[in-house]
């Protein structure tokens, strides 16, 4: 028997009992902290953990899952793949030649699935021709056409790169009513 083992070790490795598991050849410093910390009349488990840890989380099927968001199927021409060449060999601004001060009043106007413009960091974009390539669907962008989109575009995914999305479609910056 281990005399430099503490006592709870050393009353499990003296019983002769069949029913009790024998420790480990080494136990790790979690397993020493548990039995030396504990009650003298503390056991091992077989999992050679302390009888005292903390209860065991349920498994992820039992826990609540949040609502995932719904992506769409896109019609044939509208992958990523599509939009990506798109986007460098057509005007996607809507008509719009040169970069416009858009105040919250004028981009009011344009909310419609023909005439779609939102606010980005600062930025108005005609998303007018991105609404199909969209995958979460052509609804989900049009709850910001005709407003300031910012909060809600990175609320729903902060990961992505607008600047790179849909820079072709930049049609002027957001400034405020004069």
């Amino acid at each position: 028997m281990d005399e430099m083992a503490p006592p709870a070790i050393r009353a499990i490795l003296s019983e002769d009992d069949d029913d009790h598991v024998p420790m480990f050849p080494s136990a790790n410093s979690a397993q020493r902290h548990a039995v030396s910390g504990s009650a003298p009349s503390s056991r091992l488990h077989p999992s050679g953990m302390n009888s005292l840890r903390a209860p065991v989380e349920p498994a992820p099927s039992q826990l609540e899952v949040p609502m995932r968001r719904q992506k769409v199927i896109l019609e044939p021409g509208h992958s990523p793949l599509d939009w990506a060449r798109l986007k460098t060999t057509t005007d996607l601004r809507g008509g719009v030649s040169t970069l416009l001060r858009v105040t919250p009043s004028q981009l009011k106007q344009h909310n419609r699935l023909d005439d779609a413009w939102t606010a980005i960091q600062g930025k108005v974009y005609n998303m007018t021709p991105y609404l199909k390539f969209h995958p979460g669907g052509v609804d989900q962008l049009m709850r910001i056409a005709g407003r300031d989109g910012t909060r809600l575009f990175f609320a729903t995914h902060p990961w992505v790169n607008v600047d790179a999305l849909i820079d072709s479609t930049m049609v002027g910056v957001f400034v405020p009513e004069s």
